[in-house]
């Protein structure tokens, strides 16, 4: 046997070693979906969350009922609300798994669901505010408005004056609320179309400045939809151009994304939630599908869903868990996904075949052509000097 040269066996080892490494197939599953029908009466749901236990909440406004879906039983229970008058809920968040907070714009107040009482709690605005949302922290509530960001005491609700941070229109309409790991709370605002936060720090020293405002660059944004991935980025729906947006609150810099073709069908996203890893999940109601968008990737993953009117209006996530509203179907989803769905399979997951790997863009750089080129000399000199 002849030997062969070895500086071209190392010459063609290292331009190896650079090539990308190709995921297969067989480590990836197709999506599965279970539907669970909504309890018999249900009406239209506004508003929906998740609590720490990974029970599933839903509420109606007329009548006003609280549902709670219990995700280990899987089963419905109902509770329905005591208001005076109209209820129009906006918002609603989950403490821990002992209550559940609701924003009733209708009753211009904010209630409160003791999960272990089987209690409501209530408690009216000075004015009319129009709340739209609502958060705890676990001291404050923190309150979405029309033209401000309020703060009220929970232990000292019905002693201490509600805490008003001024926007800088009257009729801004804060839509959305989240709270980051330091206790800033962050804010989309639909009619001014900006992205606002409140600055915990700076509060404390000079708080007629607590709020900061940041224009996003499309005019007519709309925003809605807000959520916050791990590295503090808010994530979030441009509802006038359709888009998403991303606003780096460590940056202060704006990231818009056009939404793309899926399968021949332009994607329209309405609502959004964030998973563990920092991807983001979108409804597309009028396509009767989610979507999973990969930010490390810059990539785009379409989910069917079980049917051609199933609307998509709700999405939370839990771990490995995407729990979807579908309000033509009447029914509450659970779709689990491979975390790498999309990137070695067909995007949009079909009982009668087994995904095949396809070529997709990599953000791993490709090897330079020089090296490219030597590897290909090298083997063919090898080639040659083989028996």
């Amino acid at each position: 046997m002849r030997s062969r040269s070895p500086g071209l066996v190392a010459l063609a080892m290292m331009a190896l070693l650079v090539l990308p490494v190709v995921p297969q197939a067989a480590a990836q599953s197709p999506p599965t979906i279970e539907e669970y029908s909504l309890p018999n009466g249900t009406a239209s749901i506004d508003v929906m969350c998740i609590d720490s236990q990974g029970d599933v909440w839903l509420a109606q406004s007329y009548p006003p009922i609280l549902y709670r879906f219990d995700a280990t039983a899987k089963a419905f229970e109902r509770h329905e609300i005591p208001v005076k008058g109209e209820a129009l809920f906006k918002g609603m968040s989950a403490e821990g798994s002992e209550y559940i907070w609701l924003a009733d714009q209708s009753g211009q107040q904010i209630i409160c669901y003791d999960v272990a009482r089987d209690k409501f709690h209530y408690f009216t605005l000075p004015v009319k505010l129009n709340p739209s949302d609502v958060i705890s922290d676990g001291t404050y509530l923190w309150v979405g408005c029309n033209m401000e960001l309020a703060r009220i005491s929970i232990e000292e609700a019905n002693t201490t004056p509600m805490r008003d941070y001024w926007v800088d229109k009257y009729f801004a309409n804060i839509v959305d609320i989240e709270r980051d790991r330091t206790g800033n709370i962050w804010f989309v605002e639909y009619s001014s179309n900006k992205v606002g936060g409140y600055d915990r720090m700076v509060d404390q020293s000079d708080p007629d400045n607590a709020i900061k405002l940041f224009p996003i660059p499309t005019p007519d944004s709309a925003p809605t939809c807000l959520d916050i991935d791990s590295q503090g980025r808010l994530w979030f729906i441009e509802s006038g151009p359709g888009k998403l947006g991303m606003f780096d609150t460590s940056m202060n810099t704006f990231k818009e994304l056009d939404m793309p073709v899926l399968d021949g069908l332009k994607a329209s996203p309405k609502r959004l939630a964030v998973d563990g890893d920092d991807c983001v999940w979108l409804t597309d109601l009028p396509n009767n599908r989610i979507i999973k968008y990969y930010p490390s990737k810059g990539v785009f993953v379409p989910i069917s869903l079980n049917g051609s009117r199933v609307y998509p209006t709700f999405i939370d996530v839990d771990g490995d868990k995407v729990w979807v509203l579908e309000s033509g179907a009447r029914c509450l989803a659970l779709v689990r996904a491979d975390p790498l769905y999309g990137f070695v399979a067909t995007p949009t997951p079909s009982p009668a075949s087994t995904p095949v790997a396809t070529p997709i863009v990599s953000p791993t750089p490709k090897p330079a052509p020089g090296l490219g080129l030597l590897a290909a000399i090298a083997a063919l000199m090898i080639a040659k000097k083989s028996p």
